[in-house]
């Protein structure tokens, strides 16, 4: 789930185009370690590939994640069964 986290923080890119990278891989922890012809063979644009390769340089992966599970965040990627249910239950608390 911490590579999820990772790729749901990335900034710079749109969620519509985070899902469609998403939905092309087995995990979001594929695209932390794939190859840049990989990047290339998904279709990612060279400045959307610039922003990922950037975001596993900068981005602490076993900090972010411990400091989220401290916080007691729960979080669910959009393609989580939960996802919907927990969606709508935040929105009416708000």
């Amino acid at each position: 789930m911490k590579y999820e986290y990772w790729f749901a923080n990335i900034k710079g890119i749109g969620n519509q185009k985070k899902k469609r990278i998403r939905k092309r891989l087995v995990s979001a922890q594929e695209l932390y370690y794939i190859e840049e012809t990989g990047l290339q063979a998904l279709g990612v644009e060279e400045k959307d590939a610039q922003i990922i390769r950037k975001s596993i340089e900068t981005w602490d992966l076993e900090e972010e994640y411990e400091r989220m599970q401290q916080k007691k965040i729960q979080f669910y990627p959009f393609f989580h069964s939960d996802y919907r249910s927990e969606e709508r239950r935040v929105g009416k608390e708000c």
